[in-house]
């Protein structure tokens, strides 16, 4: 192998050891709806990473894994000690059981770690093909209380994916009363209909979300329209993105989450399989940071501003604490007015560092000569500035600033590492 690819594998192996923990009490489940999705998550810290193949999985417009992409996935994760969950969580009909044996069986051939299920015939047929494989059952399943908790492990589950709607409480009694691990997810977005379970998508657009279809209608921008008066639809106000009627807040607990820890969770999740790399890994790594300091007992009090100012930089629509600490019923937005925030921040990721001192990236808004922007490492404790002194588009020919998705080559005053990411000041 050339010195070049031996350089970049040790950068890639020294990100995967920095991430990793001496420390895993709780674990960190990213989400991963791609290959290049998957490898950023566990750069950045996780523990393992949940995504779902090209079938069955409540993602359909993911991305999604090919089953060459997921053993590849699979490979990369075991390589640096991390696991792999697939989604198998549809709630099937007669004719969706038709060629589930035979993707079972592929599955088995990948060496993943984890089969998440929320239809029983479903989680029968994985014991039967899986029998050596884990099985989590879904949030879609509306686990609610420990009997069910236990239900579902007398079936064979060996971990249960709490409902959404739960306060920390009551979390905490069924931890305490059932054999099964017991995870949460702790944020992202979370959904108008009980833990999931929603026809609006299939009533609006045809598409089943209990498919793995759902359009997230949920999320749209509505007007009112009066009888008689269509021509003069009335805007409900709330701010200049429009009115999202059903949409909620999504769920942020990275200050609150000593509670859920001594409730004792094995397990947190953050939602996220269609999102950006950018907010992978920066959810990733802040609620990597989170957990350490909970677990190695630092004083997090001075750190919650920095976690919350990072979270504020991602896609959403406002955070709200959802049901945990019992005051979550109206899922109201703690930290601003009820808006979206795009991923201004992101740049670019950092595909290579050349020998020529320059680096490979891939684009993702407008870099431009002379720009100063910041590179954001799981690696260091700070994250560096570096100003842009020469941009080389595909064919070597030098060019002034560069457009999203182009793949072009940059130097700079300070040098990044694979996999770190590019955003603005």
């Amino acid at each position: 192998m050339s010195d070049k690819g031996d350089k970049k594998n040790t950068a890639i192996e020294e990100q995967a050891e920095a991430s990793c923990s001496t420390k895993r009490n709780v674990e960190l489940v990213s989400p991963a709806g791609t290959l290049e999705k998957l490898k950023i998550a566990i750069v950045y810290g996780a523990d393992a990473v949940y995504l779902s193949g090209k079938k069955y999985g409540l993602r359909k417009h993911a991305g999604n894994f090919t089953m060459e992409e997921l053993k590849a996935g699979v490979a990369f994760a075991h390589e640096r000690n991390r696991r792999v969950y697939v989604g198998v969580n549809i709630f099937a009909r007669n004719r969706d059981l038709h060629g589930l044996a035979s993707y079972v069986e592929a599955l088995a051939d990948a060496s993943i770690d984890g089969v998440i299920v929320a239809d029983p015939g479903v989680l029968a047929l994985v014991k039967g093909y899986l029998s050596n494989v884990r099985v989590h059952v879904s949030t879609q399943a509306n686990v609610t209380n420990w009997r069910a908790a236990e239900f579902w492990r007398d079936l064979g589950a060996d971990r249960i994916i709490l409902s959404r709607e739960l306060t920390q409480e009551e979390v905490a009694e069924i931890a305490s009363r059932t054999s099964a691990e017991i995870e949460v997810f702790v944020h992202g977005a979370m959904c108008v209909a009980y833990s999931g379970r929603c026809l609006l998508s299939a009533y609006l657009t045809g598409r089943s979300a209990n498919l793995g279809e759902c359009a997230q209608p949920c999320r749209w921008s509505y007007t009112l329209l009066p009888n008689g008066e269509e021509e003069k639809p009335l805007t409900i106000e709330e701010d200049g993105a429009g009115t999202y009627l059903l949409s909620s807040a999504d769920l942020c607990m990275v200050s609150h989450l000593k509670k859920l820890i001594e409730a004792g969770v094995a397990a947190m999740k953050i939602e996220g399989r269609m999102r950006s790399i950018y907010y992978v890994a920066n959810a990733t790594r802040v609620y990597r940071k989170a957990l350490e300091a909970y677990h190695d007992g630092s004083t997090v009090d001075s750190m919650q501003r920095e976690w919350q100012n990072e979270l504020a930089h991602l896609t959403r629509r406002g955070y709200t604490r959802g049901f945990y600490l019992g005051d979550g019923a109206r899922e109201t937005q703690e930290d601003e007015h009820h808006s979206t925030c795009r991923n201004q921040r992101f740049l670019g990721l950092i595909l290579e560092d050349e020998s020529d001192g320059l680096m490979k990236i891939r684009a993702f808004n407008k870099i431009e000569i002379g720009q100063t922007m910041e590179i954001m490492s799981f690696l260091r404790k700070n994250d560096r500035l570096c100003t842009v002194c020469e941009i080389l588009d595909k064919n070597g020919e030098r060019i002034k600033k560069t457009g999203a998705g182009e793949v072009v080559h940059i130097g700079t005053d300070t040098k990044g590492q694979p996999n770190e990411i590019l955003r603005a000041i």
